[in-house]
């Protein structure tokens, strides 16, 4: 028989529509406004000089933090570690510690003038136009740049910024493991983390590549800076190594491979920083800590370099005459005209899902597993690459296509020779000189060319009174002949770049035997 009592519950009731949720600090530590802080060359003319433009949410005002931004420009400028910023094109520096808040607005980036800095052999000759190579102290410095990421060089181990540095003792990268042993990385990284290393979620989460697996090519040459010698990385490929692995949400880890947030050191601690507006992701995580994982630091800080070169390509690579890059391969800088950056423009290649597609069909993205399985997502972010306005260049160099100017360009680059020590365009010898003015701050004073005037003289009255034989005569009379090539050897080139005032490293016969490759 059943009892005629009831307990007594109370009703159901239905919450209210979720509101998106606060981030749990419930402090307004972030701006709302899209500003940005734009990073120029100093050398080159305000239309084609921008090297970066760097989101702006630190603060509640606005602003970036100093350290990420003075890293990035290292890391285009070759790991230059001396750099420093101005408000001007003068080179007074900022003075600001690493974790200062730089306010939005414009800056120029410069490095520190070599010593001589030599001016160009059109733009300075004596009374009897006599080509010279003549010390002027001419500021701003006009520094290479490194044009993307396939040409930047890993710093060598041990040497990264000293923030970063520090990381490697930080308790949230306490965990760092670069074996693989026989265990599947999928499995090593979901019992390691648990849930998503950023916001702590534990479903729909992915094990995410940091630096991303398609850049084999580039890890291979670099990867001997990062892997520890007693490292056992036998069974998978190294790049899935479980220091370069970490859990993360399938949305997280989709706006991650766009480009639109880095992970970066910040007054000692690892937290996310936003490289562009991202809307509410913006609100719930930039900034914030992430929670223990085992990646290495040096997987983070080339993860920065792979954000930031594409944004070299939005203008600083598209426009101007020429620009000055340090590419790998090459000893020396090299002048490249402006439409043969397209090339560095160049989407590379991805290693292809191990599912097939159906033919004709686009590239979807795997669906997220509820369990920390082995699912690697390898996302297709054609049209989305950080809402970069040079993509639909990216494509058109994939597919072979030529603009009208390149196939006019197409016979005569044929005939150009290239210099194997600095890179430099040798064109044939009836091509016309072109100008190489310089821009009017950079035009010397009446007392510089007066100063220089003087010195030219006094260096041709110390040749005529040193060079009896006339050796110095001939060499400028070879150099009038055959400045713009063609040259029979590697060694006519070499001659020609020591008389047009190049300075060459080293002159040893054996340099030319081997390749000519970057060495940190």
């Amino acid at each position: 028989m059943f009892s005629s009592q009831r307990s007594c519950i109370d009703s159901l009731r239905i919450r209210p529509p979720q509101r998106f949720p606060p981030h749990a600090d419930l402090i307004e530590t972030i701006s709302y406004l899209k500003q940005y802080v734009t990073i120029k060359h100093p050398a080159y003319d305000d239309d084609e000089n921008t090297l970066l433009t760097l989101y702006c949410p630190d603060g509640p005002t606005g602003g970036l933090h100093f350290g990420t931004a003075r890293v990035a420009c290292g890391m285009i400028t070759n790991n230059e570690p001396d750099g420093f910023f101005s408000s001007s094109r003068d080179n007074c520096p900022m003075r600001l510690r690493v974790d200062d808040i730089l306010a939005p607005g414009v800056y120029y980036y410069h490095l520190p003038q070599p010593t001589p800095p030599l001016v160009p052999l059109s733009l300075m000759t004596d009374v009897q136009s006599q080509p010279l190579s003549v010390p002027v102290p001419f500021q701003p410095y006009r520094y290479p740049v490194v044009p993307s990421f396939q040409h930047w060089s890993f710093p060598a181990r041990g040497t990264l910024p000293p923030s970063w540095e520090a990381l490697r003792h930080s308790p949230t990268l306490a965990q760092v493991n670069f074996t693989l042993g026989s265990e599947n990385p999928s499995t090593t990284v979901a019992a390691r983390d648990k849930t998503c290393r950023l916001s702590a979620y534990d479903l729909g989460c992915e094990k995410a590549h940091i630096l991303p697996k398609h850049e084999v090519p580039w890890f291979t040459k670099n990867g001997l800076k990062i892997v520890p010698d007693d490292a056992d990385i036998s069974g998978f490929d190294t790049i899935s190594t479980p220091a370069n692995l970490m859990l993360m949400r399938a949305d997280l880890h989709k706006i991650l491979d766009d480009k639109k947030f880095v992970i970066v050191p910040k007054q000692g601690r690892l937290v996310s920083h936003f490289l562009v507006p991202a809307d509410k992701y913006v609100y719930m995580h930039h900034n914030s800590e992430i929670q223990p994982t085992g990646v290495a630091v040096d997987f983070f800080f080339a993860r920065l370099a792979w954000a930031i070169f594409p944004m070299l390509g939005k203008r600083f690579l598209k426009f101007g005459d020429s620009k000055l890059l340090a590419v790998s391969g090459s000893r020396l800088p090299c002048e490249v005209n402006i439409a043969d950056c397209a090339r560095f423009l160049a989407k590379p290649s991805k290693s292809s899902n191990n599912s097939p597609e159906k033919p004709g069909s686009p590239s979807k993205r795997a669906r997220p597993s509820n369990d920390n399985n082995d699912q690697d997502v390898e996302y297709d972010k054609k049209g989305d690459l950080d809402n970069d306005t040079a993509d639909s260049e990216y494509r058109a160099f994939e597919s072979g296509k030529r603009s009208r100017k390149d196939r006019d360009r197409k016979d005569q680059d044929e005939k150009i020779q290239v210099s194997p020590v600095s890179g430099i365009r040798h064109e044939p010898r009836d091509a016309p000189v072109k100008s190489q003015a310089l821009p009017n701050w950079l035009q010397p004073t009446p007392e510089q060319a007066k100063l220089a005037t003087m010195k030219a003289t006094a260096l041709q009255q110390e040749r005529a009174r040193s060079d009896r034989d006339g050796f110095w005569e001939e060499e400028l009379a070879w150099f009038a002949d055959n400045r713009f090539g063609p040259f029979s050897d590697s060694k006519e080139v070499l001659r020609a770049e020591l008389l047009e005032g190049k300075d060459i490293i080293d002159s040893d016969d054996e340099i030319w035997q081997t390749p000519l490759t970057f060495d940190n």
